[in-house]
């Protein structure tokens, strides 16, 4: 799978679903629309990766193989701000998930880690995608900001070169960072390069009522 095709899925699914009830909600969705086109798609398979020389148990949010069997890795996060929508009849309850620092940590750990399963021969290529509505993600450059996840802003058209290492500022302890995201897991390596380049996925109008995606690819 390439990127064209990835997008014109997403593209496809945001169309019949602009919106989703929780993460689980848009990898379900995600992966019957793969399978729908085509390819054979797993959930969550667990493999290991190596993270800062350290042997880590990961999981994969999809592996999908296509038609000439080139396996690809996605890695998947859907952040919301508070909002409540109804679409179609249907009610939507969106609960407040956005971290200043730890989501814009975790978008830049599902890169690092699609690179991991690139590397450890689990998959051919790979994505990662952040979608979300809260409009911070995309406006806010956080290295302007004292803000101790600076390094990992998201902000519309930052340009990382391959091997950028990212990482809190100061030391952080479990409390006001996860355990997750302190070391083997952290400090992190932009696997390639990458630009932040933001999509549109639907709009709902109103604050926090437009859903955009990032996706970074490998």
């Amino acid at each position: 799978m390439n990127t064209q095709q990835l997008t014109d899925i997403l593209a496809q699914l945001a169309a019949d679903r602009p919106i989703f009830h929780s993460e689980a909600d848009f990898q379900h969705q995600l992966a019957l629309r793969l399978s729908h086109a085509g390819y054979r798609v797993r959930l969550e398979i667990p493999l290991s990766i190596q993270g800062n020389e350290v042997d880590i148990n990961a999981e994969v949010d999809l592996l999908i193989i296509g038609p000439d069997e080139q396996r690809t890795a996605i890695e998947l996060k859907y952040v919301t701000a508070q909002k409540f929508i109804v679409h179609e009849g249907e009610s939507f309850n969106l609960r407040q998930n956005w971290g200043t620092n730890l989501s814009r940590f975790d978008c830049w750990a599902d890169f690092q880690r699609v690179g991991a399963f690139v590397a450890a021969g689990h998959a051919d290529n790979g994505f990662a995608v952040f979608l979300t509505n809260v409009a911070d993600a995309w406006n806010v450059d956080a290295s302007l900001t004292a803000n101790l996840g600076q390094q990992f802003s998201m902000h519309e058209s930052r340009n990382v070169p391959a091997n950028t290492i990212l990482n809190w500022v100061g030391n952080p302890t479990i409390g006001s960072v996860s355990r997750k995201r302190l070391p083997p897991y952290s400090p992190l390596i932009v696997p390639q390069h990458a630009v932040c380049n933001w999509r549109d996925f639907s709009d709902f109008l109103g604050c926090n009522g437009r859903f955009r995606y990032l996706l970074q690819s490998l």
